[in-house]
């Protein structure tokens, strides 16, 4: 079993890296065009409402969606788990919409979302659903182990839509609402290419064939859903409100440009993420099926290989991210987004541990410690709103009106806590050395940092790009170098590593 399991996910999560690899490769010769052509205010504005929203989305979700992968990943032939989730899906549409209705209803939309149209609040909306929906497809091919086709239709999509994209700004079209507009055509053709693949896997047959035992279907899913989820309430309710009360003291006391910078140093943080955010749904299966068969080994073996090695691939883009900071900032934002730069150093470091812990908190979702997650989600964010507040506030309310800045060093500072905490848990559950993971954590990014910063001070050019590029080529050279060496210092065996340099050189 593991033999076969093992270069299953190693085969999949390779073609959903190259695939999420050529999606970032040709996006990034459009990711400036969006900042410079909407400016600070509406690009904030836009990440302003689509942040409301989507974590407004994962209220009403609760961890309902990770259920369904999992219960998918577990069981791919039950199809009745698909006429269930789609019931409860539903039922979360139907409360989105119900809330905005309300806050329009009762004249609170200035209160709820201040100095922003109408019409940008429900076309982003609209772009949280279809987000949303497409998540909810992703998540049913990855259980499937359709990986592979889903991510290659992806990549042809986007290539398209990218060059839909530059016809638009070099024809000086690129305004908010043109995006959004851009943004559902393209979330609405991978939706009909992921029902295309369903349709030729089978996956949609006879699915309807039950649909009249409806409410023999809930009673037979209920207790098992409402087991899963139920502990969740209390940690999706505060998700929301600090999620929603960060962006929105952002907004409300420094205004959109902060708005902004802090949107775009976020974004570009992201891109550090890529890598290892391919794996997670992945990685998550496995843990899944491991737990179904009560396999702890299985579980401790995959943690042990993945999880410093996808933390080791995030910080060799983060480190260098955070060196080259300014000319990021330049290359996609340009002069009028300088102000975040201070804060684009400190959120590279965000996604370092978000790796730990998207990875980790796979192991609580597929062994079903949804209320452990939650208690420690529970403390982390009670103690996150008081933080928030204090370095958000202007200084007649005690704060110390950092904006932007104050928004990034509470995610970083907060994430790494909580990360940890929950490692802890993690490593007792399945018998891993902690002070190993945290030596390994502090040492990779020691290391990287140094080696980042060395490269950039030895390279000069007058281009940016060209000084940007080349640097960037001597940092890899020199990372890989001292992992050829050294190779425990991403977590990978010796025997490993000795294995690898036999199949590329032969000796």
């Amino acid at each position: 079993m593991p033999n076969k399991l093992e270069p299953s996910l190693v085969r999949r999560y390779i073609n959903k890296l190259s695939s999420q690899l050529i999606i970032m490769i040709v996006g990034l010769f459009t990711a400036g065009l969006v900042p410079r052509a909407l400016g600070p205010s509406m690009y904030g504005s836009f990440h302003f409402l689509t942040d409301f929203f989507t974590k407004l989305k994962s209220f009403f979700d609760m961890g309902s969606s990770i259920w369904f992968f999992t219960k998918v990943s577990k069981q791919p032939k039950e199809k009745l788990t698909y006429l269930f989730y789609g019931g409860i899906l539903f039922i979360i549409t139907a409360l989105i919409l119900g809330f905005t209705i309300f806050v329009f209803s009762f004249g609170l939309m200035n209160y709820v979302w201040p100095d922003q149209q109408v019409k940008f609040i429900f076309m982003a909306l609209i772009f949280v659903l279809l987000t949303f929906l497409v998540d909810i497809f992703t998540k049913i091919m990855d259980a499937h182990a359709l990986t592979v086709p889903f991510q290659w239709m992806r990549v042809v999509v986007r290539c398209v839509f990218v060059g839909i994209l530059l016809l638009i700004y070099m024809n000086g079209f690129l305004t908010l609402p043109i995006y959004f507009i851009y943004q559902y055509g393209f979330l609405i053709f991978i939706l009909i290419g992921s029902i295309a693949i369903g349709i030729r896997n089978d996956l949609w047959r006879n699915i309807l064939d039950d649909f009249i035992s409806i409410l023999s279907l809930f009673k037979k899913f209920g207790k098992e859903f409402y087991a899963y989820v139920h502990p969740l309430f209390l940690y999706s309710l505060l998700a929301l409100i600090i999620g929603v009360f960060d962006r929105w003291m952002l907004q409300f006391f420094s205004g959109g440009e902060q708005q902004g910078f802090f949107s775009l140093a976020y974004q570009l943080s992201q891109l550090c993420f890529l890598f290892t955010s391919s794996l997670t749904p992945l990685l998550m299966r496995e843990f899944s099926v491991a737990s179904e068969a009560n396999n702890i080994k299985k579980m401790r073996d995959l943690f042990n290989r993945y999880i410093p090695l996808l933390y080791s691939i995030t910080a060799f883009f983060a480190c260098f991210a955070l060196i080259q900071s300014k000319t990021l900032v330049l290359l996609f934002g340009g002069d009028v987004f300088l102000g975040s730069m201070v804060p684009m150093m400190l959120m590279v470091l965000y996604p370092i541990h978000q790796t730990y812990g998207q990875l980790s908190s796979s192991v609580f979702y597929a062994t079903g410690q949804t209320k452990l997650y939650r208690n420690i989600g529970v403390f982390m964010m009670c103690i996150g709103i008081i933080v928030s507040f204090f370095l958000l506030a202007p200084k007649q309310y005690y704060g110390l009106d950092l904006g932007a800045l104050g928004l990034a060093i509470k995610m970083v500072a907060l994430q790494f806590i909580s990360v940890n905490i929950g490692l802890f848990f993690n490593a007792r559950y399945l018998s891993l050395s902690l002070f190993k993971y945290w030596v390994h954590q502090l040492g990779v990014v020691m290391i990287f940092v140094f080696i980042a910063f060395f490269t950039s001070m030895v390279v000069s050019h007058q281009s940016i790009i060209l000084t940007f590029i080349t640097s960037g080529v001597l940092y890899s050279l020199c990372v890989f170098v001292l992992i050829f060496i050294f190779p425990g210092i991403v977590g990978v065996k010796r025997d490993d590593a000795k294995k690898l340099r036999q199949r590329l050189f032969g000796a």
